[in-house]
């Protein structure tokens, strides 16, 4: 589901597998984020400093990542919609990664950086090693 109605951020048709986009004019903020879950901004997406806004950017943004990466993990209950407990684990710290720090004038980060750092986050811990007395 696409959220629009009363929300403060629009969207930018090109896929994110491009970079995400991140952009403001007059009219104010533009991603090519699907808005798929609110959990933080009823206002909607922010980016280049700590808030709500920006929060629910990141969330949208590692739900939309993990999707891309054919992830099946536990899923919860936000505020509207639903999404991955990983993502919602995951979210404050890409947020200080890659949203908070963009500028605020806009940015472009790469599809491959944030793919990476999701999968570090979510790559398994290696086995202990068994040992045998």
């Amino acid at each position: 589901m696409q959220h629009d109605g009363g929300l403060s951020d629009h969207y930018i048709a090109e896929p994110i597998t491009n970079g995400l986009v991140l952009c403001r004019d007059e009219n104010g903020c533009w991603t090519n984020c699907p808005h798929l879950v609110i959990h933080h901004s009823p206002t909607g997406f922010e980016f280049g400093y700590d808030g709500s806004g920006p929060g629910d950017l990141a969330l949208n943004v590692v739900e939309a990542l993990l999707n891309h990466l054919e992830y099946s993990g536990p899923r919860m209950q936000c505020y509207d919609g639903e999404c991955f407990e990983m993502a919602f684990e995951l979210h404050h710290p890409f947020k200080w990664q890659f949203i908070a720090t963009a500028n605020r004038n806009g940015a472009r980060i790469p599809f491959s950086d944030m793919v990476e750092w999701v999968k570090e986050k979510i790559a398994p811990l290696p086995a202990q090693e068994e040992t045998h007395d």
